[in-house]
């Protein structure tokens, strides 16, 4: 408010202080009395002429307020000097006068006057303000108080009035009163500076509408509230009481300063605020703050120092960009660059593999150490070596950043189950994830990943952008300049290294450059090439060929060439052709291969595609010879089983039993063929599955026992190091067991056999095994250059000292094959006249549960009841066979001669069981099978035959509708145990 408030105040203390004067001068009139005769034109008449009246009297006429005395009629009868002065009306003018008829203003009522004469003339002092109106017109304030009284010795009422002017305090009151409306009408209607007032306890009073605006609050919402609780944010409460408390003793200035408010709504707001204290007249103090918003100025500030980091983050790349020369330093140096350009964030820099289509995690910035370790021990990865073999498509963004949906498990699960990246995703706090990709149309050099961990962070695009240009540039330039110095690497590494042998010659034909490979082919040093014409060699294909190509013309020829520089001849194919430049022959080049290998190649290749065939046929012959003989075992074998139940004579049963024996060694080798033939053909796959080897071995052991019929001790070494349980093909490793086994029995009339167990490795950080079994025999053994031959197909040890024995030949050598497929190796130790040691090996696994176990004896199951069979069988004698070993059984047998009669013998509910074979005329057993299962819902089991018994046969029928599968030839055992296995 300035010196003009200060003035005010001056002004109404002074007129205060007279009218105190004033009220004391009447209080002293008042104690002295009044005369006791009243002399109209004389105030003297109205006192005594006492000293004291005389001097009171005087200065009543001297007085600066303005008195009157009227009689009980309303009537002046004494009037000052200074009535004179106020009205300008002189004393003479008033006499006689009523004061409300000399000086009425007419801006009051009669009501107003008439509650004035009520009051006095009912002996009340009257009091208060009137506007009255002077001689020339003018308006005036008056402070009027009208004292009723009675002279005491006339017994008359008299009425003085004390007549104070405060015409100019009421106009500096009402200038007072528009100054501050004035000020209060600014202040409030200043649109960008915010005017608060606070008591000092800092609850408001003022609250202008910028302050709204700025803050939040409406005036109504912090009128009255203190400012702790409104716009100090809590680490500055401690600051603002400590304030409040410096004003409430004294302190009236505080230091402009920027500080970082609180909105209604809680966001930060930046002002710069001058504190004010005013002290009323009363000592009352009050705290005036004038707030102006920054924020944009400091967020201005912010952008032009974010701008000058970035610019600084781009000229730095540029400049260390300049020094690079290599596509991973470009990539490193981009990383690094978005790192700090970009806070909040991980950037992972994945670069192409030289196919352009793999990719390799190349760097990780921006995650603190024990994250990436953390993240990279779950994912077991090592960026270093880490490649992802498939990205998908979307990821591929080229030229721009965008946001990839679903972009971490998107950028990952292709390479990771989607519950480790999510686990992942939560570690490291990853929200959004960004792509950009740095290509051409012809290359892709790698990606960028930019994944945000804030979830309303978005990456400054176009700084990105700005930052992977420059590095996309440098890589351009640096894979031009690679480009350029591989290309001439790479033509003379052709040059030098090609497989072709390549020359250079000039317009006459003379040669000037020449690799290795032509120096080879010729079979002459360089030094006599270099210089040599070629339009003059004797061989006439030559010389036509290059004075075709030194016409502009491509020329090529295939034959013998007989070098002139060297005694050799060689089978080659000229390809020429000329070097052109600007329409002109320049020369030639030529490239000349040499065809030796090429034709040993095509002749190898015949040799094969006819060893080939030769073994195609020889896999189909032997298929369908092990299927023909197996028909008719399969008689043979049947008869027999029914024969061995019949009360025969010795002589008969012996005679039965070598006729066994013929049979099973016939079957034997008929097995052995077809696995040699099932190994030659690649076709042979181990099934591994879970066995105790003990188990096997005291099987093995067992049955050769009570088979071999010799005098013969017979031994087992086990190694209790050998896992009990383990995890390898159990039928293929007691394949060879037997084998070499049934060899030991053979050759060994007397002594002992003894069959070792033995870990001969194992691996503490690994589930492998390796296992050596030996089977030890005190036969007549076997001389050292039989030895090696011992392995190899159709091979027997000696056919004249040995001519007792049975075998194709075969059985080592397929043993040898399934060792190998094993992991394994297989061997022989012997020495004539005292023994043989035959061992293999193979790799296994420790099994990871117990079997339960194996080598307590099976209870045969009771035989189960009586089932109606239908047999459908091609072969008569199959026929008669099977339903004789069937009905031996106590089953009951229709027979069908093929598909078709199968169909039309076929009732529900007439058979508990089908026996189908598998190749038969007019309808085969596959076919049948399937239109049986097609118009029946409720069919018994149907068990495949057949004499198919390759590798998958079993697996290939039963795929194609068989619920059983059993090969030719069929023992009774066989049936016996497919019926339990169906029917229990």
């Amino acid at each position: 408010m300035g010196s003009f408030g200060k003035h005010n105040r001056e002004t109404i203390e002074a007129l205060q202080k007279e009218n105190t004067l004033l009220k004391k001068q009447l209080e002293q009139l008042k104690s002295h009395g009044f005369p006791e005769t009243v002399f109209p034109n004389n105030p003297e008449h109205f006192i005594s002429r006492s000293p004291q009246t005389a001097l009171l009297t005087k200065a009543i006429s001297k007085a600066s307020n303005a008195m009157v005395i009227s009689n009980e009629k309303g009537l002046i009868e004494y009037a000052n000097k200074a009535f004179e002065t106020l009205t300008g009306y002189s004393v003479q003018e008033a006499i006689g006068k009523n004061p409300r008829d000399l000086v009425k203003s007419g801006l009051h009522t009669e009501e107003f006057y008439q509650d004035l004469w009520d009051t006095i003339t009912q002996d009340k002092v009257w009091k208060g303000v009137i506007i009255n109106k002077r001689k020339d017109g003018t308006l005036y304030h008056e402070k009027l108080t009208i004292t009723p009284f009675t002279e005491p010795s006339a017994g008359k009422r008299y009425y003085i009035a004390v007549k104070e002017d405060i015409s100019e305090k009421v106009r500096l009151e009402k200038e007072l009163e528009e100054s501050e409306q004035r000020f209060k009408t600014l202040m409030d209607d200043v649109s960008e500076i915010a005017v608060q007032g606070y008591k000092p306890d800092g609850r408001v009073f003022f609250w202008n509408k910028a302050s709204e605006k700025l803050y939040g609050y409406t005036r109504s919402e912090a009128m009255g509230q203190n400012i702790l609780d409104l716009i100090i944010p809590e680490n500055m409460k401690p600051e603002a009481k400590r304030q409040f408390r410096e004003i409430r003793k004294g302190r009236r200035h505080f230091d402009p300063r920027e500080y970082e408010l609180r909105r209604k709504d809680e966001e930060p707001v930046h002002v710069y605020s001058t504190h004010t204290v005013l002290t009323h007249a009363n000592n009352e103090k009050e705290l005036f703050c004038i707030d102006i918003d920054i924020t944009q100025r400091n967020e201005a500030k912010r952008q032009i120092e974010k701008q000058a980091k970035e610019s600084q983050i781009i000229a730095d790349l540029g400049r260390a960009l300049l020094g690079s020369n290599s596509a991973e330093k470009v990539f490193s140096l981009m990383g690094e660059s978005l790192e700090k350009a970009l806070p909040q964030t991980i950037i992972v820099v994945t670069k192409f593999l030289p196919d352009g289509k793999n990719l390799r995690i190349f760097q990780i910035l921006g995650m603190e150490n024990s994250l990436l370790t953390k993240a990279l021990k779950l994912l077991n990865l090592d960026i270093s070596q880490k490649t992802f073999p498939r990205i998908r498509d979307d990821f591929y963004e080229p030229k721009r950043l965008n946001k990839l949906d679903n972009g971490f498990e998107k950028l990952l699960t292709t390479e990771y189950p989607g519950f480790l990246v999510r686990r992942l995703q939560k570690i490291l706090a990853i929200q959004d994830v960004f792509t950009i990709n740095i290509s051409t149309r012809n290359q892709s050099f790698g990606n960028i990943a930019i994944m945000t961990q804030s979830p309303d962070y978005q990456p400054n695009k176009q700084l990105v952008e700005t930052i992977v240009y420059q590095g996309a540039i440098t890589l351009l330039q640096t894979s031009a300049f690679q480009s350029l110095t591989k290309s001439e690497e790479k033509y003379r590494l052709i040059f030098e290294k090609s497989p072709v042998g390549v020359l250079h010659f000039n317009t006459s034909g003379i040669i000037t450059h020449c690799n290795q490979q032509f120096v080879n082919i010729v079979g002459s040093s360089k030094e006599k090439l270099i210089g040599l014409n070629m339009l003059q060699l004797p061989d006439h294909n030559v010389v036509n060929v290059v004075k075709k190509v030194l016409q502009g013309e491509t020329a090529s020829w295939d034959g013998q060439y007989q070098s002139v520089t060297a005694d050799k001849s060689t089978p080659v194919r000229l390809l020429f052709a000329p070097v052109i430049s600007k329409d002109v022959v320049e020369g030639g080049t030529g490239l000349v291969e040499d065809r030796s290998s090429q034709l040993q190649k095509e002749k190898l290749e015949n040799e094969i595609a006819v060893a080939l065939e030769s073994a195609r046929f020889k896999q189909s012959f032997l298929a369908s010879m092990s299927h023909e003989i197996r028909t008719p075992l399969t008689g043979i074998i049947g008869i027999i089983d029914i024969l061995e139940k019949a009360d025969l004579p010795d002589t008969e049963r012996e005679l039965l039993s070598i006729m066994k024996n013929s049979s099973e060694n016939l079957k034997e080798i008929i097995n052995q063929v077809l696995d040699f033939s099932k190994i030659e053909a690649g076709k042979i796959k181990l099934k591994p599955r879970n066995f105790d080897l003990n188990h096997i071995l005291e099987t093995t052991k067992n049955l050769f026992y009570d088979s071999s019929g010799k005098n013969i001790v017979f031994q087992i070494r086990k190694d209790p190091k050998i896992p009990r349980v383990i995890f390898a093909d159990e039928s293929r490793i007691t394949q060879i067991i037997n084998n070499l086994l049934s060899n030991a029995v053979k050759f060994t009339t007397e002594g002992k056999i003894t069959l070792h167990s033995n870990l001969i490795e194992q691996s503490s950080d690994r589930p492998d095994v390796k296992i050596k079994i030996e089977v030890e025999d005190t036969g007549k053994g076997i001389p050292l250059e039989k030895q090696k031959m011992l392995f190899k197909p159709f091979v027997q040890v000696d056919e004249k000292s040995f001519s007792h024995t049975e075998g194709t030949g075969l059985g080592l050598s397929i043993c040898k094959e399934l060792t190998t497929l094993m992991g394994g190796q297989i061997g022989v130790n012997s020495q004539p006249g005292k023994g043989s040691t035959f061992w293999f090996t193979f790799v296994a696994r420790r099994a990871q549960y117990e079997l339960v176990s194996q080598q307590t004896e099976r209870k045969h199951p009771s035989q189960p009841k009586s089932l109606n069979i239908l047999l459908a069988e091609d072969k008569v004698v199959n026929q008669k066979v099977i339903t004789l070993m069937l009905k031996s059984q106590g089953h009951n047998v229709v027979v069908a001669n093929n598909g078709h009669m199968a169909l039309s013998l076929y009732k529900e509910n007439n058979f508990d069981l089908i026996l189908m074979d598998i190749q038969m005329p007019l309808m085969d057993g596959v076919t049948a099978t399937n239109i049986l299962k097609a118009n029946h819902s409720d069919l018994p089991p149907i068990v495949g035959l057949s004499a198919n018994a390759l590798e998958g046969d079993r697996e290939k029928f039963m795929a194609m509708g068989m619920d059983e599968y059993i090969t030719k030839p069929v023992k009774r055992d066989d049936f016996n145990e497919l019926t339990i296995k169906l029917f229990g």
